[in-house]
């Protein structure tokens, strides 16, 4: 939440980040530090009602940045890095000269998501 200028986090935000985490499984693959340190942090906004420093905040919000990812997302990340890699070898190679139709399933989201699961 901004105020201002001045960039606050509520144990609300905190434990909506930290049950998105428990959920998909993500809070298991954190380190045990920043586990310690979320949890203290969590416990401190609860007694203070909110988080104000800087650099405090921006290392809950990398922390919580690694406990939303859902694994649908890293899937589709490989699966587009993995389709990018895929177009630079067929235009060099003239695959689309042959298959144009090709070029459409690089743009489909079900044929990207299914290159990321096939990795």
């Amino acid at each position: 939440m901004y105020r201002g200028r001045l960039v606050i986090l509520s144990c609300a935000e905190l434990m909506d980040y930290w049950r998105k985490g428990l959920r998909n499984g993500n809070w298991y693959h954190l380190g045990i530090m920043d586990r310690i340190f979320y949890r203290a942090a969590t416990w401190y906004a609860k007694i203070r009602s909110m988080i104000m420093n800087n650099r405090i905040i921006a290392q809950l919000r990398s922390i919580a940045e690694k406990l939303k990812v859902a694994i649908k997302g890293k899937v589709m990340n490989a699966g587009l890095a993995r389709v990018k890699e895929m177009v630079v070898k067929f235009e060099e190679n003239g695959v689309f000269e042959w298959a144009p139709q090709v070029r459409n399933w690089m743009k489909d989201p079900k044929y990207i998501f299914w290159v990321g699961l096939s990795l």
